[in-house]
């Protein structure tokens, strides 16, 4: 009897993600945000960034969430140049 439980369980779960699959993917497109930051004080030094989302962005100031959760802080006197791309 436990067999057979088990196996109505893992045939139920496994129809219940595929149903479940395209919601769960339009959820993800339309509500989560993702911004690729690029970051560069001369030309040959470029540093690129994976934020969640994003604070402040001025020319000595960054700061926002990473996609790994970790909050991020750049704060410079001198100003450096930015390009920001949304990817979500």
């Amino acid at each position: 009897m436990k067999r057979i439980g088990k196996g109505l369980s893992r045939i139920a779960s496994s129809v219940l993600h595929w149903i479940a699959k395209p919601f769960v993917w339009l959820w993800y497109k339309y509500f989560v945000n993702e911004w690729h930051v690029t970051i560069w004080y001369d030309p040959a030094k470029k540093s690129i960034y994976h934020f969640k989302s994003i604070s402040t962005i001025e020319p000595t100031h960054l700061a926002g969430k990473l996609t790994t959760n970790e909050p991020f802080e750049l704060k410079t006197q001198e100003p450096f140049n930015y390009q920001i791309k949304k990817v979500k």
